[in-house]
């Protein structure tokens, strides 16, 4: 589990570097660049996850697609795929007790996360039904103390404003109302969210906090570009800016807001009054080379070793139930026999697999018991029949031998006869009265 949650860590490293090189080449082309991270944090989840059913399915039938002749292919055991698995050098904790820390420091900080988005939608909601409404340039609004401009809720969202801004002029108001209302628009509060929950599944990945904090300033970004592009000078926005940001900043990391913290907001008055700079053709190559290259680094990296070998030993434990259920039934067969006074009939195996009815033997190598394809048949009674089979072969076990290619063999193959035989089952069986003919001699004999 460690060394999963190291490689879930790795991966989303890797992809926000994509990410990076990606939004780098967005802005130098004029698009938006928060689909760049909400793409991002989205393969962080996805590439892990899909490379864990992968593997998964990789242990169920590892030899599926081998041909006969073909050497083994490479797992990620091996020291081609190590070459590849960043967390293959480490040294992980693998006990059961590093395993629960994991699993329980994984729930904390999930549980963690969730209950402060939760709080901040309940609280935001509750404050929602004390603000009054005012209508600001055509627009209703929610009026607080000092909260906003932000945009709030989750299915029907509402532009709230602190009580100061009623006081600006009417340019500066109409401003503010047209950025948050442009949020709504494009449905920012979702994607914020969405990054809130995203971060809450990986807690533990410190790149998808930082993806997610990337996504929260894009969004803001690309905000202010519609903004700019609708006709509003740079200047006056700027002002209304550093009006806003002076008097108050947002706290709330999933609100879209015009306040935000000074870092961000020094960021988007820079990006406004920076020219648009034109990346060369090199440039735009080798920005495309990162992003794509690291993509393909993620995919390729395998699940750890450590992953796979417990998938492995997951599915030996579900095969091993299996198989105890399937003794138990027949054990529960046995005294059902046994209680209504029938006689069990006797254990029927051709080449080592157990035979209980008679459309069992299609799919054992022949359709059905050809006398020229038997090599042997030996029977097994008494006590060694049931030290070696247990309770069930009380009645004895017949093991039927087929030659060598099955039903291939060749008929009159020296020490062959033709004299039939008969082998008769006692009592009420699928098997009472079935004539096979006799192949070869029978060694009838009872293995002490």
């Amino acid at each position: 589990m460690i060394a999963w949650m190291l490689y879930v860590a790795l991966i989303g490293g890797v992809v926000a570097l994509a990410g990076w090189a990606a939004e780098r080449l967005a802005v130098a082309a004029g698009w938006p660049r928060r689909f760049v991270w909400l793409a991002a944090l989205t393969l962080a989840v996805a590439i892990p996850v899909a490379g864990t059913i992968a593997a998964a399915r990789s242990a169920e039938s590892p030899s599926a697609t081998e041909s006969p002749g073909a050497p083994p292919a490479a797992t990620a055991g091996t020291q081609t795929a190590d070459a590849w698995n960043l967390t293959s050098s480490m040294r992980i904790p693998t006990g059961p007790e590093a395993v629960r820390a994991a699993l329980a420091l994984w729930a904390a900080g999930s549980l963690a996360s969730l209950a402060v988005i939760g709080t901040l939608l309940i609280l935001v909601a509750r404050a929602r039904r004390r603000w009054p409404r005012e209508s600001i340039a055509d627009t209703d609004v929610y009026v607080s103390r000092g909260f906003g401009p932000a945009l709030v809720g989750v299915v029907r969202p509402s532009v709230v404003v602190p009580s100061w801004v009623l006081q600006l002029k009417q340019r500066a108001r109409a401003v503010i109302i047209r950025h948050e209302t442009e949020h709504a628009r494009t449905r920012d509060h979702l994607s914020l969210l969405y990054g809130g929950l995203v971060v809450a599944a990986l807690p533990w990945s410190p790149a998808t906090w930082w993806m997610a904090r990337r996504l929260r300033s894009a969004v803001e970004m690309d905000c202010d570009q519609r903004i700019l592009r609708s006709g509003v000078a740079a200047a006056d926005y700027g002002d209304v800016l550093l009006d806003a940001g002076a008097r108050s900043w947002s706290r709330w990391a999933l609100v879209p807001a015009m306040t935000q913290p000074k870092s961000l907001l020094e960021r988007r008055l820079k990006t406004m009054s920076e020219k648009k700079t034109k990346l060369n053709t090199a440039q735009a190559l080798l920005l495309a080379a990162l992003a794509v290259g690291a993509l393909a680094v993620a995919c390729d990296t395998p699940v750890p070793t450590q992953v796979q070998d417990a998938l492995i030993e997951a599915m030996d434990e579900e095969q091993i139930a299996r198989t105890e259920a399937e003794a138990e039934r027949r054990a529960e067969e046995l005294l059902r026999a046994r209680a209504s006074g029938m006689d069990p009939a006797p254990l029927i195996y051709i080449d080592g697999v157990r035979v209980d009815r008679l459309s069992d033997l299609d799919g054992v190598r022949i359709p059905s018991l050809d006398p020229d394809a038997i090599d042997r048949v030996e029977v097994i009674k008494g006590p060694a029949a049931r030290k070696l089979y247990g309770e069930e072969a009380a009645n004895g076990v017949i093991q039927i031998f087929l030659k060598e290619g099955g039903a291939d063999g060749a008929k009159g193959a020296p020490g062959t006869r033709d004299k039939p035989i008969e082998i008769r089952v006692k009592g009420d069986s699928p098997w009472t009265g079935i004539a096979v003919k006799e192949a070869v001699p029978i060694p009838t004999r009872a293995k002490n």
